[in-house]
């Protein structure tokens, strides 16, 4: 189970656009699946 913080931050992430980027999706593949999240 991830970190609450990791919740949020997604959630941050998912509201604003950043998530479209595909820098973003690689720099945070490395820490959650990304693929799965934006599902």
């Amino acid at each position: 189970r991830h970190h609450p913080l990791v919740a949020n931050i997604m959630r941050f992430f998912k509201s604003s656009s950043m998530l479209d980027d595909p820098c973003v999706q690689r720099a945070l593949a490395d820490y959650l699946p990304v693929q799965g999240t934006l599902q």
